[in-house]
């Protein structure tokens, strides 16, 4: 079984409720093909040396998703999750201002690990999103997360507010895929067309933590204030999103208020809005083998990922994997 096929599985973890949601969106962006030159022993242990001598932001996030699975490190793959830690912490280190970098560890934080001694988990670290990027209302609705583990709910609020007017609502999820394809590529050789799914697992091994942005929504459901809040921003993480995860995660935090005001109705329009989606990607989500056999459509992929997210890459390609 190559590497590509076993992304699919539940080689890489994930954290409820994403796991069922994205199973739509790796599915949809990674073929699952036998392919000769990607079999998963080009991982070893030496590879993550390689990674940390190699010593840029790519190469240690990439050192830390690999470590943590085990294809590295055989049956036991966790024994190894102190040093991702490590080579999270390192990363942001040596690219404090860097987007992507602090994405990528505050993903692997919750409201319950920030502020404690381990690294990276500062408590600053999501503040420093919303410096860097105010306009980006997913930072907002992950910051709100963290307030409400402060128990300072009014901050909590205006935070989901603010998300929901901000003009883009990104997780970056396309850029990841495109930087860490880019370093296998250049630091350990793999060819782009296995370096793309292979940067795709890692980085679908590092999404958000969206059940906080859903117990959020649940446990407010009777304030008039949240609900709509709550409301808003799940329809505009639904309409809006470039990532299919964060598509799918919008239905609950909408159907959790409508179920709280007993609305029938809304809760049958979002269920059928979520069913018309499903269809959409089950249409528009195979990717045929022919992408990643030629090197020019693999780069037009990941350059179709980095700059327009997952939607809009199935329907750029959908036309292209029929024909091919």
């Amino acid at each position: 079984m190559t590497l590509i096929c076993r992304l699919s599985t539940p080689t890489f973890s994930f954290h409820l409720p994403v796991a069922c949601s994205f199973a739509f969106a790796l599915t949809s962006l990674v073929a699952c093909t036998e392919k000769p030159d990607c079999k998963t022993d080009v991982f070893t242990p030496e590879t993550l040396r390689v990674l940390e001598t190699t010593n840029t932001p790519e190469s240690l996030l990439l050192a830390a998703g690999l470590a943590e699975h085990e294809f590295v490190h055989g049956e036991n793959p966790k024994v190894e999750n102190a040093g991702s830690e490590a080579y999270r912490s390192q990363a942001l280190q040596l690219a404090p201002d860097d987007e992507m970098v602090l994405t990528m560890v505050a993903n692997k934080c919750s409201p319950s690990t920030v502020g404690e001694e381990s690294a990276p988990c500062s408590k600053d670290l999501v503040f420093r999103l919303t410096e860097l990027d105010p306009d980006n209302g997913f930072y907002w609705a992950k910051l709100a997360t963290y307030q409400l583990g402060n128990e300072d709910t009014d901050a909590a609020l205006k935070s989901y507010q603010r998300a929901v007017v901000a003009p883009i609502l990104s997780i970056g999820w396309g850029e990841q895929v495109y930087r860490l394809s880019k370093a296998l590529n250049e630091i350990l050789a793999i060819t782009e067309s296995c370096a793309a799914p292979i940067a795709a697992g890692i980085a679908a091994a590092n999404l958000p933590r969206y059940e906080g942005f859903i117990n959020a929504c649940r446990a407010h459901s009777g304030d008039g204030g949240w609900r709509q809040a709550c409301l808003d921003l799940g329809h505009k993480m639904e309409t809006q999103s470039p990532s299919v995860v964060s598509r799918m995660i919008g239905f609950p935090m909408q159907r959790i208020v409508y179920e709280a005001m007993s609305d029938e109705v809304g809760v049958a329009a979002v269920a059928e809005r979520k069913e018309q989606l499903r269809e959409t990607l089950v249409e528009k989500g195979s990717v045929n083998e022919c992408l990643w056999s030629d090197p020019d459509m693999t780069e037009e992929w990941l350059l179709s990922l980095r700059d327009f997210g997952e939607i809009e890459t199935m329907s750029r390609f959908a036309e292209t994997a029929a024909d091919c």
